[in-house]
């Protein structure tokens, strides 16, 4: 049982289920204010609607969802090497939707950026398993 991805998995959870709210309320209500509104320029809002909150019509906080569930269930597995790809795969893509989020949105995401963090951490946690391959 790998204890730290699974604490690193229910933070990223928790945080994507919040993002997951605020997409909900702003559904029922397009002038919904989030608590992580802090101003124009820093603002998740603004983040989640625009064209690059979606991948192929899919919400990227739906699929945060499902990839902190699947990390969740590989730590409590203990498949370190799993693990490790998935969160090779995530850290680029937060790579890439850091890049679109501050140079093209032109805006900062606390819910975003909160979960870089994470997966960054889970990378971080899961490092070990190239002891095995190397």
């Amino acid at each position: 049982m790998l204890v730290s991805v699974m604490v690193l998995s229910a933070i990223g959870l928790v945080i994507c289920l919040y993002g997951f709210y605020i997409e909900q309320q702003l559904k029922i209500n397009q002038a919904y204010k989030a608590a992580c509104d802090l101003s124009e320029i820093a603002s998740c809002t603004k983040t989640f609607l625009s064209p690059w909150g979606k991948i192929m019509g899919v919400s990227n906080i739906r699929i945060g969802i499902l990839f902190y569930i699947v990390m969740f269930i590989l730590g409590v597995m203990g498949q370190t090497c799993l693990a490790f790809m998935g969160a090779v795969g995530a850290c680029a893509g937060s790579v890439f939707l850091a890049y679109i989020l501050y140079a093209k949105v032109k805006t900062f995401c606390l819910i975003c950026t909160s979960i870089y963090v994470v997966n960054a951490l889970l990378l971080w946690a899961t490092y070990d398993c190239l002891e095995g391959i190397l």
